[in-house]
């Protein structure tokens, strides 16, 4: 059956529409990431502060700011709230699939093609559904090597300034792992296409200018106003994390194929339909060589890092995306398995909605929310990270008793608001009607240290307990 083309721009803007912002508020925010970094605009808002990210009420100043930002303005816009928070991640993934049915090496029905495997693809819909960092780096790094390739195969300079900009957002975004990913991808397009000196030509003084006069501002009154970035933000989030030396270490490590299993994970359901499509040419063009450059480049950097996470390689998906719907287009059976894996994708999706809403106790704090008086006093036992959205719904700090927060460890360290870290003598002398949320695994420990105090439990969930002290 031949690709309908009448159907392919509806199918296009709907697949955007649907994956992206479908349902987006349906469950509350998650614990961990999107507990913390929620928070974290909420406290840009109520300090003022836009240069030195605080979360829980201290310095937080691992990532860059711009997603704080961002989400800070749309709580401003439409004020703080699930939607609010999730609009941020979902619009940059909406636009990174937009971005692809702009890149005019493809004529416009391959272009809307490799938009909709995009936005279609399990992994990319799942993490631009989520408040994280890496969907927005996604967005620049990949407005950047569209606006390489527009340079290489054009020599229009206006590309480079475009890219520079971009590269720029990237940085803002995720701090400076993204120049050697950037630059990862274009050592390895170069030498292929054995031309290493048009790197040169990307060396253009007025884009140069462009990019450090949108970078520095911030970098440098973070220095000035914070006494401990430089070290913590340059040397041991950026160089200490890539070499396993981080202090604390927050991530996971893993083997060298650690990304190759989640990369097929994240490009269901269309990993499937590659031997569907006959036989492929995958390097035989600048173009193609450019698009596995970019991928591989990525993967190559991510792999030799130390440092591991589940959602890094995500910024690899466009590119495949790209090759796959050039391959696609060409294809007599397009259409049947275009509609097939779109259907599985919105399977996939609403299975992932119902199980979120199902297993909300779990994920986040909100259901426990009507149970407790937000007016009294609120703590956590230990572990802030797996309980994260706590300070959102209760709508300040939340002090932690006995913390093994690593995402706290800096500012716990900054010292600047003891009252959230009091030690346990100190908790139980000053103890009157208050809340103590509790982990599962640590009850053990709880009950044994307020062995002698009564406590009455007021919610109880699979991962966590709530009492009244």
């Amino acid at each position: 059956m031949l690709l309908r083309k009448e159907y392919l721009f509806p199918l296009f803007i709907g697949s955007i529409l649907f994956f992206f912002y479908f349902c987006l508020a349906s469950y509350g925010l998650l614990n961990n990431n999107e507990g913390l970094y929620a928070q974290i605009a909420i406290e840009i808002l109520q300090s003022g502060d836009w240069v030195i990210p605080h979360l829980n009420g201290v310095p937080y100043i691992e990532k860059s700011p711009l997603l704080y930002w961002l989400v800070a303005l749309s709580f401003k816009l439409f004020g703080p709230s699930v939607f609010a928070a999730r609009l941020v991640p979902a619009t940059c993934g909406a636009l990174t699939a937009y971005l692809l049915s702009r890149f005019e090496s493809h004529d416009r029905q391959t272009r809307w093609l490799s938009s909709i495997l995009l936005a279609s693809a399990a992994g990319f819909f799942i993490f631009s559904r989520i408040v994280f960092f890496d969907i927005l780096l996604t967005l620049f790094l990949t407005l950047t090597l569209l606006c390489v390739w527009n340079f290489y195969a054009r020599g229009q300079k206006k590309f480079l300034r475009v890219g520079a900009i971009s590269l720029a957002g990237a940085v803002l975004a995720k701090g400076f792992v993204a120049l050697p990913l950037i630059g990862f991808a274009l050592i390895l397009f170069l030498v292929w296409e054995k031309k290493p000196q048009f790197v040169w030509k990307l060396l253009d003084p007025f884009s140069i200018v462009i990019f450090l006069a949108l970078i520095i501002p911030w970098h440098l009154l973070a220095h000035f106003s914070h006494e401990g970035f430089s070290w913590f933000y340059f040397i041991n989030e950026h160089w200490m994390r890539f070499l396993d030396k981080r202090i604390p270490r927050d991530y996971y490590r893993g083997p060298i194929y650690y990304y190759i299993p989640r990369v097929l994970a994240y490009f269901l359901p269309w990993v499937l339909t590659i031997p569907f499509l006959g036989r492929m040419k995958w390097a035989d063009t600048a173009y193609k060589r450019f698009l596995l450059s970019w991928f591989l480049g990525f993967l190559l950097f991510f792999s030799l890092s130390k440092a591991k996470a589940n959602y890094y390689m995500i910024a690899g998906l466009p590119p495949l995306c790209l090759l796959l719907g050039h391959f696609m287009a060409q294809s007599k059976r397009m259409f049947r398995v275009l509609i097939t894996g779109v259907s599985l994708s919105i399977t996939l999706l609403g299975v992932g909605i119902y199980v979120a809403r199902l297993k909300e106790p779990e994920l986040t704090v909100r259901p426990s929310i009507r149970y407790i008086d937000v007016q009294k006093d609120i703590y956590l036992f230990k572990r802030f990270e797996e309980l994260s959205t706590l300070p959102f719904y209760a709508g300040r700090p939340i002090p932690i008793l006995m913390s093994e927060s690593k995402d706290l460890w800096y500012g716990q360290q900054c010292g600047t608001r003891p009252d959230l870290f009091p030690s346990l003598a100190d908790f139980k002398a000053k103890l009157g009607p208050s809340y103590m949320y509790v982990l599962k695994r640590d009850l053990a420990e709880f009950n044994q240290l307020f062995m002698v105090h009564p406590r009455k439990l007021v919610y109880t969930s699979a991962k966590y307990d709530v009492y009244l002290l």
